[in-house]
């Protein structure tokens, strides 16, 4: 069986793979993965088959309706009339969202994964797997899987 533990890459990693040793498994036992975070590139307009959760069109269009509208009413009362202002209120408005909408995605922080190293135990008993599990636990291990 195999027993799988995702670590952050610090120092319980290494402590933890001195104390299994210690226990007796030996260097052919344990594996090291070390996991890569791939970078993925940031795009302004969703598609229909992709989305990464951060729309700009959505806060473009709503501040552009808006803005737009306040322009149409209110520009009957100024001299260039209601189409330009509400043709320059649309405008105003799609920047606004624009404007806004970045510095709210720029704030969002993307979740990454915490995990950077996966180590990999192979063990033939239950106990042994039960004293690996808490060998894990106690240096602080993200997650533990098992593999029969």
């Amino acid at each position: 069986m195999y027993i799988i533990g995702g670590f952050e890459c610090n120092t319980n990693l290494e402590l933890a793979l001195y104390e299994l040793e210690e226990l007796g498994f030996r260097e052919e036992d344990i594996f090291i993965v070390e996991m890569k975070h791939p970078r993925n590139s940031e795009r302004l307009i969703n598609s229909i088959h992709s989305s990464d959760g951060k729309s700009l069109m959505d806060s473009i269009t709503a501040w552009g309706v808006v803005v737009g509208t306040l322009g149409i009413i209110y520009g009957s009362q100024l001299l260039i009339g209601p189409i330009a202002t509400g043709l320059l209120g649309l405008v105003v408005g799609a920047m606004i969202g624009f404007l806004t909408d970045l510095k709210v995605n720029k704030n969002k922080k993307k979740k990454r994964s915490n995990i950077d190293v996966l180590l990999i135990i192979h063990c033939k008993t239950e106990e042994r797997e039960e004293k690996i599990k808490k060998i894990l636990q106690k240096f602080l291990v993200v997650t533990i899987g098992v593999h029969k």
